[in-house]
Protein backbone atom coordinates (compact mmCIF):
# COMPACT_ATOMS: atom_id res chain seq x y z
CA UNK A 1 0.00 0.00 0.00
CA UNK A 2 3.03 1.88 0.50
CA UNK A 3 2.55 4.00 -3.63
CA UNK A 4 -0.52 4.11 -2.86
CA UNK A 5 -0.60 6.31 0.10
CA UNK A 6 1.79 8.53 -1.14
CA UNK A 7 0.39 9.24 -4.51
CA UNK A 8 -2.21 11.43 -3.04
CA UNK A 9 -0.92 14.83 -1.04
CA UNK A 10 -3.03 15.50 1.96
CA UNK A 11 -6.29 17.60 0.95
CA UNK A 12 -7.38 20.69 1.34
CA UNK A 13 -10.23 22.09 3.26
CA UNK A 14 -11.26 24.08 0.18
CA UNK A 15 -11.55 20.85 -1.42
CA UNK A 16 -14.32 20.13 0.32
CA UNK A 17 -16.49 22.57 -1.72
CA UNK A 18 -17.77 24.38 1.50
CA UNK A 19 -14.29 25.82 2.63
CA UNK A 20 -15.70 28.20 5.16
CA UNK A 21 -18.24 26.23 6.43
CA UNK A 22 -16.08 23.08 7.16
CA UNK A 23 -13.54 25.63 8.85
CA UNK A 24 -16.30 26.96 11.42
CA UNK A 25 -17.48 23.00 11.67
CA UNK A 26 -13.52 22.52 12.39
CA UNK A 27 -13.17 25.02 15.13
CA UNK A 28 -15.96 24.18 16.73
CA UNK A 29 -14.67 20.36 17.55
CA UNK A 30 -12.17 20.04 20.76
CA UNK A 31 -11.46 16.30 20.06
CA UNK A 32 -8.77 16.40 17.98
CA UNK A 33 -9.27 12.56 16.14
CA UNK A 34 -12.57 13.38 15.53
CA UNK A 35 -11.28 16.64 13.73
CA UNK A 36 -9.20 14.53 11.50
CA UNK A 37 -12.04 11.99 10.87
CA UNK A 38 -14.61 15.52 9.70
CA UNK A 39 -12.24 17.20 7.58
CA UNK A 40 -11.05 13.91 5.63
CA UNK A 41 -14.72 12.50 5.14
CA UNK A 42 -16.14 15.98 4.32
CA UNK A 43 -13.01 17.10 1.74
CA UNK A 44 -14.26 13.50 0.46
CA UNK A 45 -17.62 14.54 -0.51
CA UNK A 46 -18.08 16.70 -3.21
CA UNK A 47 -21.79 18.22 -2.80
CA UNK A 48 -23.90 17.50 -5.74
CA UNK A 49 -27.21 18.18 -6.17
CA UNK A 50 -29.50 15.61 -4.09
CA UNK A 51 -26.81 13.28 -4.11
CA UNK A 52 -27.52 10.22 -1.64
CA UNK A 53 -25.48 9.12 1.62
CA UNK A 54 -25.44 6.64 4.07
CA UNK A 55 -24.15 7.15 7.48
CA UNK A 56 -23.83 3.29 8.21
CA UNK A 57 -23.40 3.51 12.22
CA UNK A 58 -24.67 6.86 12.87
CA UNK A 59 -24.82 7.00 16.24
CA UNK A 60 -25.39 10.41 17.89
CA UNK A 61 -25.98 11.78 13.85
CA UNK A 62 -22.99 14.32 14.15
CA UNK A 63 -22.31 13.68 10.12
CA UNK A 64 -25.65 13.98 9.72
CA UNK A 65 -26.14 17.04 11.02
CA UNK A 66 -22.76 18.13 9.38
CA UNK A 67 -24.26 16.91 5.83
CA UNK A 68 -27.17 19.10 6.63
CA UNK A 69 -25.23 22.25 7.47
CA UNK A 70 -23.28 22.15 4.27
CA UNK A 71 -26.46 21.09 1.92
CA UNK A 72 -26.72 19.29 -1.68
CA UNK A 73 -27.00 16.10 0.43
CA UNK A 74 -29.97 13.53 0.96
CA UNK A 75 -28.74 11.74 3.54
CA UNK A 76 -29.80 8.81 5.78
CA UNK A 77 -28.80 7.55 8.77
CA UNK A 78 -28.48 3.72 10.08
CA UNK A 79 -28.03 2.32 13.53
CA UNK A 80 -28.58 -0.91 15.48
CA UNK A 81 -28.83 0.81 18.41
CA UNK A 82 -32.55 2.39 19.45
CA UNK A 83 -31.30 4.68 22.10
CA UNK A 84 -28.37 5.69 19.88
CA UNK A 85 -31.55 6.77 17.19
CA UNK A 86 -33.30 8.28 19.63
CA UNK A 87 -30.44 10.81 20.39
CA UNK A 88 -29.85 11.20 17.13
CA UNK A 89 -33.56 12.10 16.34
CA UNK A 90 -32.86 15.05 19.13
CA UNK A 91 -29.97 15.98 18.10
CA UNK A 92 -31.13 16.79 13.93
CA UNK A 93 -34.33 18.13 15.10
CA UNK A 94 -33.40 21.02 13.38
CA UNK A 95 -32.15 19.59 10.60
CA UNK A 96 -34.90 18.98 7.96
CA UNK A 97 -35.40 16.08 5.96
CA UNK A 98 -32.65 13.71 7.29
CA UNK A 99 -34.24 10.06 7.40
CA UNK A 100 -33.23 7.69 10.40
CA UNK A 101 -33.72 3.79 10.50
CA UNK A 102 -32.71 1.05 12.85
CA UNK A 103 -30.97 -2.09 11.05
CA UNK A 104 -28.00 -3.64 11.17
CA UNK A 105 -24.93 -3.23 9.02
CA UNK A 106 -25.06 -6.37 7.97
CA UNK A 107 -28.62 -6.32 6.51
CA UNK A 108 -28.98 -3.43 5.35
CA UNK A 109 -32.24 -2.32 4.10
CA UNK A 110 -31.94 -1.07 1.26
CA UNK A 111 -32.23 -1.73 -2.54
CA UNK A 112 -29.19 -2.50 -4.54
CA UNK A 113 -27.71 0.65 -5.80
CA UNK A 114 -29.34 3.18 -3.79
CA UNK A 115 -26.54 5.40 -2.60
CA UNK A 116 -24.03 7.79 -4.39
CA UNK A 117 -21.99 7.69 -1.06
CA UNK A 118 -21.72 5.62 1.74
CA UNK A 119 -20.08 6.81 5.76
CA UNK A 120 -18.66 4.36 8.43
CA UNK A 121 -16.46 6.33 10.37
CA UNK A 122 -15.51 4.00 13.81
CA UNK A 123 -18.23 1.26 12.95
CA UNK A 124 -16.55 -1.85 11.83
CA UNK A 125 -14.61 -2.33 15.14
CA UNK A 126 -17.94 -3.21 16.51
CA UNK A 127 -18.83 -5.37 13.83
CA UNK A 128 -18.15 -9.78 14.73
CA UNK A 129 -18.65 -10.17 10.91
CA UNK A 130 -16.71 -6.95 9.28
CA UNK A 131 -16.48 -8.13 5.77
CA UNK A 132 -20.62 -9.07 5.94
CA UNK A 133 -21.19 -5.39 6.56
CA UNK A 134 -18.67 -4.20 4.02
CA UNK A 135 -19.93 -6.49 1.56
CA UNK A 136 -23.63 -4.80 1.73
CA UNK A 137 -22.39 -1.38 1.92
CA UNK A 138 -21.01 -2.63 -1.12
CA UNK A 139 -24.57 -3.90 -2.33
CA UNK A 140 -26.31 -0.22 -1.29
CA UNK A 141 -23.66 2.22 -3.59
CA UNK A 142 -24.17 2.88 -6.81
CA UNK A 143 -21.56 2.02 -9.60
CA UNK A 144 -18.86 4.85 -9.51
CA UNK A 145 -20.16 5.05 -5.61
CA UNK A 146 -17.59 5.81 -3.15
CA UNK A 147 -16.97 4.20 0.67
CA UNK A 148 -15.37 7.02 3.29
CA UNK A 149 -13.92 4.39 6.47
CA UNK A 150 -12.27 5.32 9.32
CA UNK A 151 -11.37 2.80 12.01
CA UNK A 152 -9.10 2.60 15.19
CA UNK A 153 -5.28 2.32 14.17
CA UNK A 154 -3.75 -1.21 16.07
CA UNK A 155 -0.68 1.32 16.65
CA UNK A 156 -1.89 4.01 17.89
CA UNK A 157 -0.03 6.84 19.93
CA UNK A 158 1.35 6.04 23.53
CA UNK A 159 -0.01 9.49 24.75
CA UNK A 160 -3.44 9.05 23.34
CA UNK A 161 -4.57 5.51 25.52
CA UNK A 162 -0.63 4.69 27.61
CA UNK A 163 -2.74 2.66 29.99
CA UNK A 164 -3.33 0.13 27.16
CA UNK A 165 -0.68 0.59 25.61
CA UNK A 166 1.24 -0.41 28.59
CA UNK A 167 -0.97 -3.21 29.41
CA UNK A 168 -0.07 -4.31 25.40
CA UNK A 169 3.60 -4.40 25.98
CA UNK A 170 3.66 -5.64 29.59
CA UNK A 171 0.85 -8.27 29.77
CA UNK A 172 -0.24 -9.02 25.89
CA UNK A 173 -3.73 -7.47 27.43
CA UNK A 174 -5.95 -4.69 27.71
CA UNK A 175 -9.31 -2.74 29.13
CA UNK A 176 -12.24 -3.07 26.59
CA UNK A 177 -14.60 -1.53 28.78
CA UNK A 178 -15.47 1.15 31.17
CA UNK A 179 -13.95 4.45 31.72
CA UNK A 180 -9.81 2.60 31.67
CA UNK A 181 -10.74 0.87 28.31
CA UNK A 182 -9.54 4.02 26.74
CA UNK A 183 -9.12 3.43 22.43
CA UNK A 184 -10.60 -0.69 23.06
CA UNK A 185 -13.71 0.78 24.33
CA UNK A 186 -16.64 -1.92 23.26
CA UNK A 187 -14.16 -2.57 20.10
CA UNK A 188 -14.08 -6.35 19.17
CA UNK A 189 -10.24 -5.27 17.09
CA UNK A 190 -8.40 -2.41 16.33
CA UNK A 191 -7.21 -2.35 12.47
CA UNK A 192 -3.64 -2.29 10.75
CA UNK A 193 -3.36 -1.00 7.76
CA UNK A 194 -3.37 -4.48 6.05
CA UNK A 195 -6.10 -5.57 7.85
CA UNK A 196 -8.25 -2.53 6.17
CA UNK A 197 -7.04 -3.18 3.52
CA UNK A 198 -7.85 -6.66 2.91
CA UNK A 199 -11.18 -6.51 4.19
CA UNK A 200 -12.53 -3.55 1.74
CA UNK A 201 -10.86 -5.28 -1.02
CA UNK A 202 -12.04 -8.40 -0.07
CA UNK A 203 -15.75 -6.57 -0.73
CA UNK A 204 -14.97 -5.76 -4.16
CA UNK A 205 -14.14 -2.38 -3.61
CA UNK A 206 -11.62 -0.43 -5.44
CA UNK A 207 -8.90 1.13 -2.64
CA UNK A 208 -7.97 5.01 -4.00
CA UNK A 209 -6.52 6.37 -0.26
CA UNK A 210 -5.66 4.45 3.14
CA UNK A 211 -3.34 6.60 5.74
CA UNK A 212 -3.15 7.34 8.71
CA UNK A 213 -4.94 10.14 10.82
CA UNK A 214 -3.91 12.20 14.39
CA UNK A 215 -0.39 11.12 15.73
CA UNK A 216 -0.26 14.37 18.00
CA UNK A 217 -2.66 14.42 20.88
CA UNK A 218 -2.65 15.65 24.45
CA UNK A 219 -1.07 13.11 27.11
CA UNK A 220 -3.92 10.82 28.41
CA UNK A 221 -5.97 12.16 25.74
CA UNK A 222 -8.58 9.78 25.19
CA UNK A 223 -9.50 9.99 29.05
CA UNK A 224 -10.30 13.62 29.23
CA UNK A 225 -12.69 13.20 26.19
CA UNK A 226 -14.48 10.06 28.31
CA UNK A 227 -14.65 12.50 31.39
CA UNK A 228 -15.76 15.03 29.05
CA UNK A 229 -18.37 13.03 27.41
CA UNK A 230 -19.86 11.91 30.77
CA UNK A 231 -20.19 15.24 31.98
CA UNK A 232 -22.14 16.97 29.07
CA UNK A 233 -24.25 13.70 29.35
CA UNK A 234 -24.70 14.15 32.48
CA UNK A 235 -26.13 17.68 32.83
CA UNK A 236 -22.85 18.48 35.12
CA UNK A 237 -21.21 21.35 33.08
CA UNK A 238 -21.84 24.98 33.18
CA UNK A 239 -24.18 25.89 31.19
CA UNK A 240 -21.90 27.81 28.48
CA UNK A 241 -19.31 25.51 29.05
CA UNK A 242 -21.65 22.90 27.98
CA UNK A 243 -22.72 25.24 25.39
CA UNK A 244 -19.07 25.56 24.04
CA UNK A 245 -17.81 21.87 24.06
CA UNK A 246 -21.26 20.56 22.55
CA UNK A 247 -20.20 19.90 18.87
CA UNK A 248 -23.75 19.96 17.79
CA UNK A 249 -23.94 23.52 18.14
CA UNK A 250 -23.37 25.59 15.27
CA UNK A 251 -20.48 28.33 13.97
CA UNK A 252 -18.20 26.93 16.81
CA UNK A 253 -15.67 29.36 15.10
CA UNK A 254 -17.42 32.98 16.44
CA UNK A 255 -18.80 31.21 19.88
CA UNK A 256 -17.86 33.03 23.20
CA UNK A 257 -16.00 30.74 25.17
CA UNK A 258 -14.95 30.67 28.74
CA UNK A 259 -11.07 31.38 29.65
CA UNK A 260 -9.95 27.86 30.34
CA UNK A 261 -12.05 26.52 27.94
CA UNK A 262 -11.00 29.02 25.34
CA UNK A 263 -7.49 28.09 26.14
CA UNK A 264 -8.12 24.23 25.71
CA UNK A 265 -9.50 24.70 22.08
CA UNK A 266 -6.21 27.40 21.28
CA UNK A 267 -4.02 24.27 22.37
CA UNK A 268 -6.28 21.65 20.41
CA UNK A 269 -5.51 24.56 17.30
CA UNK A 270 -2.10 24.00 17.93
CA UNK A 271 -2.25 20.42 18.40
CA UNK A 272 -4.61 20.38 15.08
CA UNK A 273 -1.77 22.04 12.89
CA UNK A 274 0.41 19.26 13.25
CA UNK A 275 -1.78 16.65 12.40
CA UNK A 276 -2.55 18.46 8.98
CA UNK A 277 1.05 17.35 7.42
CA UNK A 278 1.43 14.29 5.59
CA UNK A 279 2.54 11.51 8.22
CA UNK A 280 4.55 8.64 7.26
CA UNK A 281 3.06 5.21 7.06
CA UNK A 282 5.41 3.99 9.74
CA UNK A 283 4.06 6.67 12.25
CA UNK A 284 1.47 6.12 14.94
CA UNK A 285 -1.80 7.50 14.48
CA UNK A 286 -5.10 7.52 16.31
CA UNK A 287 -7.22 6.30 13.48
CA UNK A 288 -6.81 5.00 9.53
CA UNK A 289 -9.27 6.24 6.89
CA UNK A 290 -9.66 4.63 3.57
CA UNK A 291 -11.49 5.84 0.74
CA UNK A 292 -12.86 3.31 -1.76
CA UNK A 293 -14.81 3.54 -4.80
CA UNK A 294 -17.53 0.91 -6.29
CA UNK A 295 -16.19 -0.77 -9.91
CA UNK A 296 -18.38 1.10 -12.58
Amino acid sequence: MTALARSHPVLSESEAGAGSQLASVLQGIGDIALRDRVRRILAALVPQEEAAVLDCGCGDGFYLHLLAQLGKFRSVGVDCDPAALATAGRNLAGCGQVELIQAEATALPFPAASFDAAICSEVLEHISDDLAALQELHRVLRPGGQLLVTVPHRRYPFWWDPVNRTLEALAGTHVRRGFWAGIWNQHLRLYSRGDLAQAVAAAGFRIERLEGLTHYCLPFNHYFLNAMAILLHRGALPGQVARTVNKFVADGATRRRPGLVALAFALVDQIDRRNQRELPEDVSTVSLFLRAVKEE
